[in-house]
């Protein structure tokens, strides 16, 4: 990389430095060595400014944005490849970037600069080719002295790397590129994970920092001697991680329908005894899968799940037992007692023995699981361990997969929080603000020890505290946050700084899509905004009047609480004001709705605090509602219980009345029901042949057979009686499938039939013969006639074209067409008989037309 070159606008003396971060002592123009394309970012931190090229290198110019009592600023020039010369136009007051503009010359930024150094040209003269772009400005080297030798420099990139490979075990990556030239790898992220050297051979062999082996995208650039960077070859680093088991296993009643979670994208499979192979799905972007059983599984089997990914990495197995239609187990286990977590990893209580103990976090992840044993005891382990109050979702398992009501515990909290951050002392001293652990209360006390404020961190993480009597600059305050269970932070060592704060921003309003924060703040200063995490969402500088719109990224649009700080030119920062976003955004769907044997209990999965509705089939009439708990599991009693396989539906409503898409799940039917559904209805394949569609009781499972018998799609009958099911592969040789309901009672209904467009030509004829020259034989597709030689026939109203020639076939058995179906006057290949060649012509010929042995006339 050339030398970055600064020309000091006050001492008009120019000099170079070496590529890196430099701290400009007076307003200057600083000439960057770089073309404008090559540039990806320009920021702004304070007074300095940040460059940071497409290749992932970073230079820093410290001070650029100062200006001098005369207003005079800094200026920046990049240069491209061919020497010319872009100035880098901005706007000082609220710097959103460049724009460039090309100049001939640089003589309207900076007149009369001299050189520091023996050899440093002008400006002026330099204004076409400046130190660190050409031979004819080499010397002036901060400090030392010397001349180039008259050589043009090095300003071509190399190839892009090709043959890029990474090793199975995901641990080195090789290929092939300019010799000489070093090699940098990184992930997706941009993350540098490895770097090497090409050999003269032209080959390279890299080491990798952490094994790819998950299906990586990692990109490949190589950098020669003077700096310039290759155009990034891409790789994809080997699949060798496993998914994981499937979880959330559970079979309907009928034992026709398996489902549960698993790698998005996977293929699970169920295998029953022998490794017989019961049925496949693939997982949905949600992880979520259902099986249909085939045969279904109702007497107590025992099954083993796995997931296989893309790339043919199995999972382990995981276990689920059938149930047992004949002597079916109804009854769901009691809720869990005398559960403790002393240390945040053994997990102890007493349940139902046999049953199987799922403890789940607060985002529904399984993280522990253990069986209750024949004294009713059970003990597992927690990973990762809970031991800072976290709020778990724990419930008993049958072996008929009967679970219990969910129970929320709450784990001890014996984690101490860490030492509060972020502290700023407000200009008059009366107040202190920071951020600390949600819930936690914060004490700062003087020098002498004596309390002077204390408050308590709010959701968002940030606190305010006034204090008493104020603290004073220069003065050491010590802050110690203490969370409600009584662990206390290592204390903080504050120095109330002698600097004054600027005041905090005001009149804050929110767009309403929360898109953007407008509000006033001291003119000139920088207005951050960051959320509950702290992290950075949004800045601007406050306008000469003090007004200031902030654009969001990502917007806030779900009540989230937001802190805004005003940051003046030295650093120093505001106290934080704070607002509330909208809440505009609906909660999602509930999800893993289950509906106990008897129907009076549905439990699930939905947003922590909203409430959850069940709607009976009618839409309309509420059957239970509940206000889920932090750990995100709800359980609603049915009011009266559903046990006639009705259809239900379910919402979730967040405090700020936005109400989330509906889901549905169906009761049991244990009425006795043994009426099968009608008969689907409207069966229709679409003309590509990829779906069908038709109608039927509305909850149904539907399946599709081939001719053979054989299940080739599945699919549900929505709440509004109708279906549409994905065949793949398409449907397009003519052949008719059968297509029956299942209730949820496992009552079939009788097939309905659907025949699909017959888009596929016939295979042209065999074994053809023609012994006397009278008889035509040999064998052809089922269902069409031939034409036989000398005869005559006239087309039919259900074609416009006839075809003439020695061989026609009868469309079953009015239109003549070619035996070649498809295109009009399509050629037969000629097929020989006894010697003489036969084939078809090609006319097109209107209704009516006459076609004999020889030909077709118009009739």
């Amino acid at each position: 990389m050339d030398n970055i070159v600064v020309a000091d606008k006050q001492s008009e003396v120019a000099t170079q430095s070496a590529w890196g971060n430099i701290n400009l002592k007076a307003p200057s123009v600083v000439q960057i060595p770089v073309s404008p394309d090559k540039v990806a970012t320009v920021t702004q931190r304070g007074q300095d400014l940040i460059v940071t090229l497409k290749s992932g290198e970073k230079v820093t110019i410290g001070n650029f944005f100062a200006v001098d009592q005369a207003g005079v600023g800094s200026d920046m020039v990049f240069v491209g490849e061919d020497g010319t010369l872009w100035h880098a136009q901005y706007d000082a007051a609220a710097f959103t970037g460049f724009t460039f503009e090309e100049v001939a010359s640089l003589d309207e930024l900076v007149a009369g600069i001299g050189t520091a150094g023996s050899a440093m040209p002008t400006w002026a003269i330099a204004g076409l080719s400046l130190l660190g772009v050409g031979g004819a400005a080499a010397a002036a080297d901060n400090g030392g002295g010397g001349s180039s030798g008259g050589s043009d420099p090095d300003t071509s990139a190399p190839a892009t790397p090709i043959d890029l490979l990474v090793s199975p075990d995901g641990l080195r990556l090789t290929g092939r590129g300019e010799a000489g030239t070093t090699v940098n790898i990184r992930d997706a992220a941009g993350n540098l994970i490895g770097s090497g050297t090409v050999g003269a051979d032209g080959n390279f062999n890299v080491t990798l920092n952490a094994p790819q082996i998950n299906s990586e995208n990692l990109d490949v650039t190589l950098t020669d001697a003077a700096g310039n960077v290759s155009a990034p070859g891409t790789v994809t680093a080997p699949d060798a991680t496993a998914p994981l088991a499937p979880t959330d296993l559970a079979i309907n009643e009928q034992g026709t329908t398996l489902t549960g979670r698993a790698e998005p994208g996977s293929t699970v499979s169920v295998q029953g005894a022998g490794g017989v192979l019961l049925g496949t799905a693939v997982a949905g972007a949600d992880g979520q899968f259902s099986i249909t059983l085939q045969p279904p599984q109702s007497d107590g089997q025992a099954l083993e799940v796995s997931a296989a990914d893309a790339a043919g990495n199995s999972s382990p197995v995981a276990n689920i037992t059938a149930p047992d239609v004949d002597t079916p187990d109804t009854t769901a286990p009691e809720q869990p007692t005398d559960l403790a977590l002393a240390d945040g990893v053994t997990f102890t209580g007493r349940g139902e023995p046999g049953a199987t103990v799922q403890v789940r976090d607060a985002g529904g992840n399984l993280i522990g699981t253990g069986v209750v044993g024949a004294d009713g005891l059970f003990s597992l382990t927690l990973s990762p361990a809970q031991a800072n109050g976290e709020a778990l979702d724990v419930r008993l398992v049958d072996a008929a997969g009967n679970s219990s009501a969910p129970l929320q515990f709450d784990a001890p909290d014996i984690t101490p929080p860490e030492a509060v951050t972020n502290i700023t002392v407000g200009a008059d001293g009366l107040a202190l603000s920071g951020r600390g652990e949600p819930g936690a209360t914060v004490e700062v006390r003087d020098a002498s020890g004596t309390v002077i404020g204390t408050g308590v961190v709010g959701a968002n993480g940030t606190f305010l505290i006034d204090l008493a009597p104020a603290a004073q600059p220069g003065e050491q305050l010590s802050l110690v946050q203490t969370d409600p269970s009584g662990n206390a932070s290592s204390a903080l060592q504050f120095e109330v700084p002698v600097t004054t704060a600027p005041a905090s921003p005001s009149d804050l309003v929110f767009a309403e899509d929360g898109s953007s924060i407008s509000g006033t703040a001291p003119a000139g200063t920088r207005v951050e905004v960051h959320d509950a995490n702290g992290t950075l969402i949004g800045s601007v500088v406050a306008g000469p009047d003090g007004s200031f719109t902030v654009t969001l990224d990502p917007p806030q649009a779900n009540g989230e609480l937001l802190d805004v700080v005003a940051i003046d030119d030295g650093g120093v920062s505001s106290l934080p004001a704070q607002i509330t976003a909208p809440d505009i955004t609906a909660p999602a769907a509930p999800s893993e709705l289950v509906i106990n044997a008897d129907g009076s209990v549905v439990t699930g999965r939905a947003e922590p605090g909203s409430t959850v509705r069940v709607l009976a089939a009618d839409g309309t009439t509420v059957l239970g509602s509940v206000v889920v708990g932090a750990t995100g599991s709800f359980s609603i009693t049915l009011d009266p219980p559903q046990v006639d396989g009705e259809v239900l539906q379910a919402t979730a409503t967040d405090a700020a009345g936005n109400t989330s898409p509906t889901s549905s799940v169906t009761a049991p039917d244990i009425d006795g029901d043994t009426t099968p559904p009608e008969a689907p209805t409207n069966l229709v394949i679409s003309a590509a042949g990829s779906q069908l569609s038709g109608r039927g009781e509305a909850g149904t499972s539907v399946q599709v057979r081939d001719d053979a018998g054989t299940v080739i799609a599945t699919g549900t009958v929505n709440p509004d009686g109708t279906f549409a099911i994905t065949l793949n592969p398409a449907i397009t040789d003519g052949s008719t499938l059968q297509v029956t309901l299942t209730d949820a009672a496992g009552n079939v209904s009788q097939p309905g039939s659907v025949t699909s467009a017959d888009l596929l030509p016939p295979a042209q004829p065999t074994d053809l013969a023609l012994a006397d020259g009278v008889t035509f034989t040999g064998r052809g597709e089922p269902g069409w006639d031939t034409l036989p030689a000398a005869s005559t026939r006239r087309t039919s109203s259900a074609s416009p074209l006839a075809w003439a020639g020695d061989r026609v076939r009868l469309n079953r058995p009015s239109a003549l067409i070619t035996s070649s179906v498809g295109a009009a006057g399509a050629v037969m290949s000629g097929a020989v008989v006894n010697g003489t060649s036969y084939s078809v012509a090609t006319e097109a010929l209107p209704l009516g037309s006459v076609c004999t042995r020889l030909n077709c006339s118009p009739g």
